[in-house]
C-alpha cells in the first residue's frame, strides 16, 4: 500500500515532526511504501526509502523559511528537491531569494505542489497532520478522488491549536472536515472539543499516539550505573561568569529531577527553577545540596529563556545541569533519551500546553514518576498514573484564542517532595505505557484502513 503523509518537517522539534517520524516508521515496518511531503512549518523533505531527513536550509539563522513549498521527488532514489516556480516544478535553487517568515500556509502553489507529489507517488492513502492549509491543498487537488484522505487533528493544552484551522471561519473548517474520508485525533478530549465546536459531524476516530516500550524501559542497575557515568560527561554547569563547567560530581547519590523541553515560552523554564528551588527549601529532612535539576534543553541564548540569568537568579550554579549532547535539530534517538531517564528519580514538566505529553509517557514507560500540569489528553491515561498539578489559571496564548494553563509551582514542588519521600510512587507506570505500545496503536490504524476497503495496510 502506498501512503503519503503531508506534515511539517520530520527533522525539527515540533510535536507533529516526532509524530511524522513515528508514523513513517510504523507504516514502513509492515512493508508499506511511505513518502512524506513537508507542507508545514518547515520546508524539509523526507526520504522514505532511506529513512533519512534532508533539510533544504542549512543555516536557519540566515533565512528561517524557504522560498516555496519543497518536496522530495523519489521513486526508490533521492532525486533532489523541487519547488513550484513560475508554473512548473524545478530543482530548488539556493540563489532564489528567501522570503523570511513565510510559511507554506501562505503559498498559493500548495495545491499544485501536492498534486505533483501525488501524481508521482500515486498514494492509496493521504494523511494530513495538523495543518488546515495542508488539508485544503489536498482537498482542492484534481487528483482528490484517486485516494482516501485522513485529516489528523490534535489539541494544544485545553484547546484546538490555531495551526489546525489556520484562522479560517467555522464554515470553512466544517467544509474541510466533511471532505475528509476520516478525521482522526489522539484523545477523547480533543474529540469532545471537535464536536463542541463543529457539531456531531466532526466526530473523530480516537487513535492515541504510541510509545516504543521496547526502548523506553527501566534499565538494570549495572546498565543504569554505566549510563549515569556516561551522562555525567554530557552535562555542563553554567558558572557565575556565564561560562560552562564540566566539573560534574557523582549523580548516583543525588535526587535527580529531569526535564526535557525546548527553550520556548510555552515550556516555562523559569517555573522549573522555581518549583525545584521551593522543593529544595521546603522538604523536611532533605539536604538541599543533594537535589539536581537536569535540563535537556538548548543552552543557546538565540531564542527562549536566558538560562544564565535563571541560574544566577536562583544561585543554581551547583544544582542545575544542562545536558548538551543533542544534534542541531534537537532530538536524541530513543536509546539516548532512555539513558536520560535512567539517571532520573522524577520527571518534571511545567509546560503551559501539550498535545499528548509524549515525554511524560516516555518517562512512564521507563518507570519514572512524573509531575506535570493537568492536561485533558494525558489525564486519560488513568488515575494515579501522574502527579497532576492544578493550574493557577488558564490564559490565552499570545496572539491567539488558544487556552494555555499557568502551572502552580507550589503544587509542583509538593509533587517533587512526595516523589522524594516515596509517597508518590505509582506501581502501574509500566503497565500503563504498555497500553500505548506502537504495536497496539497499529491495530487502530488497521481498523480504519479496513473500513476504506483498501485492504489491511498494516500487518498488526
Amino acid at each position: 500500500m502506498k501512503i503519503l503523509i503531508v506534515a511539517p518537517s520530520a527533522s525539527n522539534h515540533y510535536g507533529e515532526s516526532r509524530l511524522t517520524r513515528d508514523l513513517v516508521k510504523m507504516f514502513r515496518s509492515s512493508g508499506n511504501t511511505v513518502a512524506h511531503i513537508a507542507l508545514g512549518h518547515e520546508y524539509t523533505a523526507f526520504n522514505a526509502e532511506l529513512g533519512e531527513t534532508f533539510s533544504t536550509l542549512k543555516d536557519h539563522s540566515q533565512c528561517c523559511q524557504a522560498q516555496g513549498p519543497v518536496l522530495e521527488y523519489q521513486n526508490g532514489h533521492q532525486l533532489g528537491y523541487l519547488i513550484y516556480k513560475e508554473g512548473q516544478m524545478v530543482p530548488w535553487e539556493k540563489e532564489v531569494p528567501c522570503q523570511k517568515g513565510r510559511l507554506m500556509e501562505e503559498d498559493l502553489h500548495a495545491t499544485q505542489t501536492f498534486t505533483f507529489s501525488a501524481a508521482s507517488q500515486k498514494p492509496d492513502l493521504v494523511i494530513t497532520l495538523g495543518s488546515y492549509q495542508a488539508g485544503v491543498a489536498v482537498t482542492a487537488s484534481p487528483l482528490r478522488r484517486s485516494f482516501k484522505h485522513v485529516h489528523y487533528v490534535t489539541m494544544e493544552g485545553t484547546s484546538l491549536p490555531e495551526v489546525s484551522f489556520g484562522g479560517a471561519d467555522d464554515a470553512s473548517i466544517r467544509t474541510l472536515l466533511a471532505s475528509a474520508d476520516a478525521i482522526v485525533t489522539n484523545s477523547e478530549a480533543a474529540n469532545k472539543e471537535l464536536i463542541r465546536r463543529f457539531g456531531s459531524d466532526a466526530s473523530a476516530l480516537v487513535i492515541p499516539e504510541g510509545i516504543d516500550t521496547d526502548t523506553f524501559v527501566q534499565l538494570p542497575t549495572e546498565a543504569a550505573d554505566r549510563l549515569t557515568r556516561t551522562n555525567r560527561t554530557n552535562l555542563v554547569k553554567i558558572t557565575k561568569d556565564g561560562g560552562y563547567s564540566l566539573d560534574i560530581e557523582d549523580l548516583s547519590d543525588t535526587f535527580n529531577i529531569l526535564s526535557i523541553a525546548r527553550n520556548t515560552e510555552r515550556k516555562n523554564i523559569p517555573l522549573l527553577f522555581e518549583a525545584v528551588d521551593q522543593m529544595r527549601h521546603e522538604t523536611p529532612g532533605l539536604d538541599k545540596r543533594d537535589v539536581r535539576l537536569i535540563l535537556h534543553v538548548p543552552a543557546d541564548v538565540y531564542r527562549g529563556w536566558h538560562l544564565s540569568h535563571l541560574v544566577d537568579k536562583y544561585k543554581a550554579w551547583d544544582w542545575a545541569y544542562i545536558h548538551y549532547q543533542y544534534n542541531p535539530d534537537f532530538h536524541l534517538d530513543d536509546k539516548e533519551l532512555n539513558s536520560l531517564f535512567s539517571i532520573a528519580d522524577v520527571y518534571l514538566s511545567m509546560s503551559s500546553a501539550e498535545s499528548w505529553n509524549t515525554a511524560a509517557m516516555q518517562a512512564v514507560s521507563a518507570s519514572v514518576p512524573v509531575v506535570t500540569p493537568l492536561f485533558p489528553t494525558s489525564h486519560e491515561w488513568g488515575d494515579e498514573v501522574l502527579f497532576e498539578t492544578q493550574p493557577l489559571m488558564t490564559i490565552l496564548k499570545p496572539g491567539t484564542h488558544v487556552e494555555w494553563v499557568m502551572p502552580d509551582t507550589k503544587h509542583s514542588a509538593d509533587g517533587l517532595k512526595r516523589a522524594y519521600e516515596g509517597t508518590y510512587a505509582p506501581d502501574n507506570l509500566r503497565s500503563t505505557a504498555l497500553k500505548y505500545d506502537w504495536f497496539k496503536v497499529k491495530q487502530f490504524w488497521t481498523k480504519l484502513t479496513d473500513s476504506f476497503n483498501l485492504g489491511t495496510i498494516i500487518n498488526a
